[in-house]
């Protein structure tokens, strides 16, 4: 036995029963130290993955970008109708050389091509075999050549044929947008405001005196010069105006057209007067027709939807009117009652002037008809007539107007 293992018997005899006190936290720092080596594992499984998904999306990147940069060109052949050949003459010189039996003769584009209505076509074609070096003149008879040339000559003529085609289509589409389409509308008008008006002083319906060709008009108006009303309340009403019509319209520009037509409206007023001395009502009614001239201008369409705006005047005369007074009065000079009874027809003396201007929207309902409505306004000029009207005693008048158009060319 040497020295060296006395000296190690000596020191394990001696510390055969020592022992180390675990520190306190030292199942802690166990706990960290093996969670730190399952985040380190897992990291680096995580970064395995993501090197190795980078790899596969640069590969296929690469494999993506040699695939488009060496994908097969392939040109748009030419449509070929199965309409007869043409009846102009063509010409065509094809030179075959004919290739393998597994094998079919492409030919190239023609160098020269010409075509007018007077001079038949002249085509020339040269045909360049792909592989130059199997060239074998016997595998291709004279009765193939013959039918090779005439497929030729049609498919040729059939190619001259849908390019004039193509032209006279688009020709067709050009005249198109230049013709004059007509829009035919049946449609009705309401004023969305009647007028009402209160006042203590008598009123009437009449703006200004008549030369009556009755006595009994007189009358009246020496009641109403000749009282104080001052206990009157006097109220006078104009209905909304109603109008119906037939309007057609004409395209001047592109999204402009011009309308005009015949619109028929009808108006109805009444006054009343109430007070001690004088009871009197007046209804009256009157018939116009009018002719409108508007500009109508599309602004722009929602799918099916269209909306426009639209700009115009308009021109009325009544044709038949009606007054009708009813009233029992007392005058303060003899201290008699009068009654007043009027019913008789009536006119307007001058025209009524009208511009007008409006917002409509229209949409189709079964295919070149369609729903149509307008929300406007118009300014009436005064006419200086002898009967009043909303027109003379409103002047602005907001209208809603609903019909069907009729799209034609």
């Amino acid at each position: 036995m040497n020295s060296e293992d006395k000296i190690r018997k000596q020191f394990q005899s001696k510390f055969n029963d020592f022992t180390v006190p675990p520190p306190s936290d030292g199942w802690m720092r166990l706990d960290e130290s093996l969670n730190n080596i399952s985040l380190t594992r897992k990291m680096v499984v995580r970064r395995r993955w993501q090197y190795a998904s980078s790899a596969a999306v640069i590969l296929l990147l690469m494999v993506g970008g040699l695939f488009y940069m060496n994908r097969p060109e392939v040109a748009d052949a030419p449509l070929l109708s199965d309409a007869a050949p043409s009846s102009t003459e063509v010409t065509t010189e094809v030179e075959l050389i004919p290739q393998s039996e597994a094998e079919v003769v492409k030919p190239q584009l023609f160098v020269s091509r010409s075509v007018t209505t007077a001079v038949p076509v002249v085509e020339e074609i040269v045909v360049e075999p792909t592989n130059p070096v199997d060239i074998i003149a016997d595998y291709i008879d004279h009765e193939e050549s013959q039918d090779y040339e005439v497929i030729e000559k049609n498919r040729f003529s059939e190619e001259s044929i849908i390019a004039e085609a193509d032209y006279s289509l688009l020709y067709a589409d050009y005249d198109m947008g230049s013709e004059e389409e007509y829009i035919l509308s049946f449609g009705g008008k309401g004023g969305l405001t009647s007028f009402h008006q209160t006042v203590n002083s008598p009123m009437t319906l009449r703006s200004a005196a008549v030369s009556g060709e009755a006595n009994f008009i007189d009358e009246s108006e020496k009641m109403f010069q000749a009282n104080n009303f001052r206990d009157n309340i006097a109220e006078m009403e104009h209905d909304q105006p109603i109008s119906f019509g037939v309007t057609i319209s004409k395209s001047i520009a592109h999204n402009l057209s011009v309308e005009t037509g015949l619109i028929y409206s009808y108006l109805y007023s009444k006054s009343k007067n109430t007070s001690n001395t004088l009871q009197n009502k007046q209804t009256q009614s009157l018939h116009y027709l009018g002719v409108p001239l508007n500009l109508n201008y599309q602004l722009f369409s929602l799918k099916d939807l269209n909306v426009y705006v639209s700009l115009g005047g308009m021109i009325e005369k009544d044709v038949y009117g009606k007054f009708r007074e009813e009233g029992v009065g007392q005058t303060l000079d003899d201290q008699s009652k009068s009654v007043v009874i009027i019913d008789e027809k009536i006119t307007q003396r001058n025209p009524q002037l009208s511009v007008n201007t409006g917002l409509g929207l229209s949409y189709p309902i079964y295919k070149d008809l369609k729903l149509y409505g307008k929300i406007g306004g118009a300014y009436y000029f005064d006419a200086k007539n002898e009967f009043k009207t909303i027109y003379s005693d409103r002047k602005i008048v907001m209208d809603l107007s609903l019909g069907l158009r009729y799209e034609f060319k």
